[in-house]
C-alpha cells in the first residue's frame, strides 16, 4: 500500500515542486496511507488483488457531508485493465450505501489520466482552485 500511496501522489504539488524535499514527499504519503488504514483520516480502504498482491487501492472518507476519495492508485503493470474504474465504482457504491447523496474527489488538472477516469465514472468538474505558495 505504501508504494501505491506514493504512486497516487505523482502529480501532487508535493511531488512536482522542486523545492519540496523528495524524502518529505515520500514520508507524507506513507503517513497518509497509514492514517487511512488505521481509520484516522479514512473510513475505508478498498483494494484490488492479483496473485495475492495488492495492485490497486482507493481510500474513502467524508468531507463537507460528502463521500470523499482521498488516494487512488493502480500499479503501472496493471493499468488498462479497468481496475481504476472498478475501484471508483466500488467507492460510489460504498458512498450510496453509507447514505451520501454526493461524492467528491480533488485532483490536479495535470493528472490527465485521473481526470479522464473520474469523468468516465460520471464525476463532473465543480470548480478549479489555484494554490500558491512560496518558500521562505
Amino acid at each position: 500500500l505504501g508504494q501505491l500511496a506514493v504512486l497516487a501522489g505523482t502529480y501532487s504539488h508535493f511531488s512536482t515542486d522542486p523545492n519540496f524535499p523528495r524524502e518529505l514527499f515520500l514520508k507524507l504519503y506513507q503517513v497518509w496511507i497509514e492514517n487511512s488504514v488505521n481509520g484516522l483520516i479514512a473510513n475505508k480502504v478498498l483494494v484490488i488483488r492479483y496473485d495475492n498482491k495488492i495492485v490497486g487501492m482507493i481510500t474513502l472518507g467524508t468531507k463537507n457531508n460528502r463521500g470523499d476519495i482521498g488516494l487512488l492508485a493502480v500499479n503501472a503493470n496493471f493499468r488498462g485493465k479497468n481496475f481504476g474504474a472498478k475501484l471508483v465504482r466500488a467507492a460510489q457504491a460504498y458512498f450510496i450505501e453509507a447514505g451520501f447523496s454526493q461524492a467528491q474527489v480533488i485532483t490536479q488538472k495535470a493528472n490527465v489520466p485521473a481526470c479522464h477516469l473520474y469523468e468516465k465514472c460520471n464525476f463532473h468538474q465543480e470548480k478549479i482552485e489555484n494554490f500558491y505558495h512560496f518558500w521562505l
